[in-house]
């Protein structure tokens, strides 16, 4: 008995991930491709089902998982690479 409640508690934090977070759903990250190989500018005032992110290499992040935040993935002159959620 013991053993279970340990190993519950151990997993508790985990539930958070498994109802999708604090945005729940997904950022619909395939609808944004018509933007790769353009510059950052090119995205500005975008309308967006959630918080958008942009990040380039080297440039700090934070490490916390938003399923509805759209993160756009830069190369270090700006350009556009790539999409993904968190």
């Amino acid at each position: 008995m013991t053993k279970k409640i340990v190993m519950l508690i151990a997993l508790m934090p985990l539930a958070g991930c498994a109802g999708g977070g604090l945005g729940g759903g997904t950022c619909k990250p395939g609808s944004f491709s018509s933007y790769i190989g353009q510059s950052k500018a090119s995205m500005i005032g975008i309308s967006a089902p959630g918080p958008v992110r942009f990040m380039s290499p080297g440039k700090p992040a934070t490490a916390d998982h938003e399923p509805s935040r759209l993160n756009v993935m830069l190369d270090g002159q700006g350009i556009i690479r790539g999409f993904k959620c968190g």
